[in-house]
């Protein structure tokens, strides 16, 4: 469906739910309008699905939202678009991303839960797997969390040891397989509050 294209003014004062499934975009100011005119939105599910979506950068920019959840698959790999979040009181983000050349995030002091799943193939860049640190980093006062996936190349390329500790999780699901598990062990060393 591609409709957003061609909207100048997008202004819902009251929204505060906003679900974006398999759209096309114009360009990044296409969704940028739709975000800006929603002053008050508080979740957002964003499902990327479509190869024509035009967007480059994939700005999530909304000092209201709390909930988060985008899902970037296969078929928009055309441009390998880049994620932005600025979302501080932010409290629940779930990211399924399969695509992605770049993450940048800001800062979440208020996320209490957070489940990511990554799709990782030998091709990605070193940027690629410190973004995705650089991520995880940003989200270690978080209280439950979910990995998935290609967690373990990031743990063995380019997770730092010494600078990611997560003081806060109770609560950790690993859905991953072919780690080893001095890697695991070492992982978990990194949660000292863990209970399930």
């Amino acid at each position: 469906m591609s409709f957003f294209g061609f909207l100048c003014q997008f202004f819902l004062p009251s929204l505060k739910v906003l679900h974006l499934h398999s759209l096309t975009f114009l360009d990044d100011d296409s969704f940028q309008n739709i975000l800006s005119g929603c002053p008050v939105l508080e979740e957002l599910d964003i499902q990327r699905i479509n190869q024509g979506d035009n967007i480059k950068t994939l700005c999530i920019c909304s000092s209201t939202l709390k909930k988060l959840c985008m899902y970037n698959s296969f078929c928009v790999t055309r441009l390998q678009p880049s994620v932005v979040i600025k979302a501080p009181v932010l409290e629940i983000f779930q990211l399924n991303d399969f695509v992605s050349s770049v993450f940048n995030v800001d800062e979440l002091p208020s996320l209490v839960k957070a489940n990511f799943t990554f799709y990782f193939e030998n091709r990605r860049s070193e940027d690629y797997y410190n973004g995705v640190v650089g991520m995880l980093g940003k989200i270690s006062n978080v209280q439950h969390l979910e990995l998935s996936n290609g967690i373990p190349k990031v743990v063995t390329e380019a997770f730092d040891y010494n600078t990611l500790l997560f003081h806060n999780l109770t609560h950790l699901r690993l859905q991953i397989c072919n780690i080893h598990w001095s890697i695991l062990l070492d992982l978990l060393g990194h949660m000292p509050n863990l209970k399930v």
